[in-house]
């Protein structure tokens, strides 16, 4: 199940053989909202503060994701840049996963879903603050 916020952020769980799996952020971006996410990651404080987060979900165990990435630099960005890792992304969402288990038949998962995004949302909110939703139709899309 999908669903996608006012602000930007799309929430995602799947169950599946393999388990649970939650995850909240912007998984692919259309060209504008690339724009303003990179303009924010290479500016030094906003970009920290990223970092920061990322970082954090990262210690929880959490993973980040996007649909795709550049293999190298942005044009326009150096390609030493202390963020360029995050720079590549063209996308970016916190994911985390359970593997099976009996308590995935309980009310249980309820509060772990929940108790998931709890913990994304700062990096959420950086993202809805910082890109936002598009504001294009998809077929104006291009290859970013």
């Amino acid at each position: 199940a999908y669903g996608e916020s006012e602000a930007g952020a799309g929430y995602y769980v799947q169950f599946s053989s393999a388990g649970l799996m939650v995850a909240a952020g912007y998984y692919t971006m259309a060209p504008d909202q690339l724009e303003r996410f990179r303009t924010a990651v290479a500016d030094d404080h906003r970009g920290e503060e990223l970092a920061a987060l990322a970082a954090a979900a990262q210690g929880r165990g959490d993973r980040l994701m996007a649909l795709s990435e550049l293999k190298t630099a942005p044009r326009g960005y150096a390609k030493d840049h202390p963020r360029v890792a995050l720079l590549r992304r063209k996308g970016l969402a916190v994911t985390r996963s359970w593997t099976p288990a009996p308590w995935l038949a309980t009310a249980r998962v309820g509060s772990k879903v929940t108790g998931a995004w709890h913990d994304m949302a700062p990096l959420v909110s950086w993202l809805d603050t910082h890109v936002g939703p598009s504001t294009m139709m998809p077929e104006d899309f291009d290859t970013v």
